[in-house]
């Protein structure tokens, strides 16, 4: 027998091979019989099962009375869902294809098809993804609020299509939870909508619309954008110059919560605030210094908290999270409807999050299908029986 093997932390089938030596009875090379022999040479084979067959089952279900609220009860099988043929396993193929794989709807159907043997046409994985929205819409509001809750807020938000029209979709996320939030635009009217009645701080870019909208003393500024902006003022000045000098103080600046972990979060704040005061205080006519202490100016307080309440004062996390979106919009071109791109979303948001976490995806995914089915269709929540009568 084969030892039990794991890969990826999922469980892997573990087949029973006794009595199933393999042995061949003539050399392949020469022709010459072979004896048989006692020594053997093992392999561990990791492979999937192919199974171009679609399952398809008939389920039946007793029409039951409940004598004490008086409505008709049907107990549901787990693997069925409202309103749809397909099953809960075809749910979750589609959307780990869409959201993990950044397959179109095209593609999607054509590894169903080919892998598992189940027709599907772009407009079933459309309808299959709608449905699911609906499912995890729950869901999506629970990792919202449990962003809103926490310490820090990383926002940020890229272009997006729908029907040819621009659109914008958004990012909220924590080091755990990952929200995508579709919007129409980019206004300060969304900004507030997401912060909504947060406490945390806000890491972004810069962006009027998180300016105008998130209180001052919570926002932080990301100092890879502020660093960047200085280099690109300063890249045409001399090895030496004063500007090069006082982008070279900018960059100390930022690493000092590095090259210094004894100091605590007072000496951090007063060292930062004084260094940055005095880089306010230099004098000078030369055009590049001028623009670099007019945005220092504006953003000081919050450059000073994105190092002090971030582990890396970077909105560098929400870039991150944001990328598998922007790898979908370039696949798909976008949304052709609004209620697509929300869609996208939703799912997306769920999908990701439970990525970022580590566990295990597919169990996870179906408890949430799961779960939402029941909180939107209550006779979905009757514990279902089997005979064989």
């Amino acid at each position: 027998m084969y030892p039990t093997c794991r890969l990826d932390s999922r469980s892997i089938l573990q087949l029973k091979l006794e009595g199933l030596r393999r042995q061949t009875k003539i050399c392949g090379k020469c022709g010459h019989n072979l004896s048989r022999v006692n020594s053997t040479r093992q392999k561990i084979l990791l492979d999937i099962v192919l199974n171009p067959q679609t399952l398809k089952l008939i389920l039946e279900s007793e029409r039951q009375w409940c004598g004490n609220c008086q409505s008709e009860v049907n107990a549901r099988d787990e693997r069925s869902l409202p309103f749809t043929e397909y099953g809960i396993n075809t749910f979750m193929m589609i959307i780990v294809l869409r959201f993990k794989c950044h397959a179109s709807f095209e593609n999607t159907a054509r590894v169903i098809s080919i892998s598992h043997g189940l027709k599907l046409s772009k407009s079933d994985v459309s309808h299959v993804l709608k449905q699911a929205s609906k499912y995890l819409g729950q869901r999506y509001e629970e990792l919202k609020d449990a962003i809103r809750r926490g310490k820090v807020m990383y926002n940020d938000e890229t272009g997006w299509m729908v029907n040819g029209q621009n659109a914008w979709m958004w990012i909220m996320a924590n080091e755990s939870v990952t929200v995508y939030f579709a919007a129409e635009s980019r206004g300060k009217g969304i900004a507030e909508e997401i912060y909504g009645i947060s406490q945390g701080f806000s890491m972004h870019d810069g962006l009027s619309s998180y300016q105008n909208s998130i209180p001052k003393n919570k926002q932080c500024y990301c100092w890879a954008h502020f660093l960047r902006f200085a280099y690109e003022e300063t890249i045409l000045e001399k090895k030496g110059s004063l500007p090069d000098l006082l982008k070279e103080k900018l960059v100390d600046i930022y690493h000092l919560k590095f090259n210094h972990p004894e100091y605590s979060l007072e000496q951090l704040e007063r060292i930062h605030r004084e260094r940055l005061d005095k880089i306010l205080q230099i004098s000078s006519t030369n055009k590049s210094i001028i623009t670099i202490q007019t945005r220092l100016k504006v953003q000081k307080e919050g450059l000073i908290n994105g190092l002090l309440y971030t582990p890396d004062g970077t909105n560098n996390l929400s870039e991150r999270e944001l990328r598998t979106m922007v790898i979908n919009k370039k696949i798909s071109n976008g949304s052709k409807t609004f209620k697509g791109m929300e869609t996208s979303a939703i799912v997306g948001s769920v999908v990701q999050t439970l990525s970022r976490k580590e566990e295990n995806l597919i169990p996870n995914l179906k408890l949430y299908l799961h779960d939402g089915i029941k909180e939107k269709y209550k006779q979905y929540s009757h514990t279902a029986f089997y005979d064989s009568s």
